[in-house]
């Protein structure tokens, strides 16, 4: 079963109604969800008035954030995954020092970030270093130079020995 639906979409009843309907057929069944920013609110919102447990039905999302699941009671959807390459939420010290910079660059101390705003700090540090290393900003020169260079992910840890991200 394949779902598109618009940017913003907020009328989730009848499409988590049709997931509970596939599901109900005795094939294993999964969701595999590309819903963008704040449409992801009303979705698992409906998701869990309509009762889908991960359990049951488990969502994997590869575009949903902390920002947008915070306000709202997530009890129910415990279990559903998430799976960005950044999460504010990782303790580590390096990760602590960027939220930290972020919030002070926002001027808000509470401000959330997230995998696009993480990815885009590091590619433009990474251009400069690299920009840096060529001695120019000639394209060429500066692909040569961007390797080797340390990646410097905040949220740096063995990744081979965490579980997913789970919501």
């Amino acid at each position: 079963m394949i779902n598109y639906t618009p940017f913003g979409h907020s009328d989730w009843q009848t499409i988590v109604s049709d997931i509970k309907t596939f599901g109900s057929t005795g094939k294993k069944t999964a969701v595999v969800s590309t819903i963008n920013g704040d449409a992801n609110v009303p979705f698992y919102k409906e998701l869990a008035n309509q009762g889908v447990m991960a359990e049951d039905i488990p969502v994997v999302a590869f575009s949903v954030g902390e920002e947008e699941l915070a306000g709202f009671d997530t009890t129910p959807l415990v279990g559903h995954l998430a799976a960005w390459e950044y999460f504010q939420s990782v303790d580590t010290p390096e990760n602590e020092a960027f939220i930290s910079a972020w919030q002070t660059f926002m001027g808000n101390p509470d401000k959330v970030t997230n995998d696009p705003m993480e990815a885009t700090v590091i590619g433009f540090n990474l251009w400069v270093q690299a920009v840096e290393k060529a001695g120019t900003t000639d394209t060429d020169a500066v692909l040569d130079a961007i390797i080797g260079l340390p990646d410097p992910e905040p949220d740096r840890r063995h990744r081979q020995d965490l579980p997913p991200t789970t919501i």
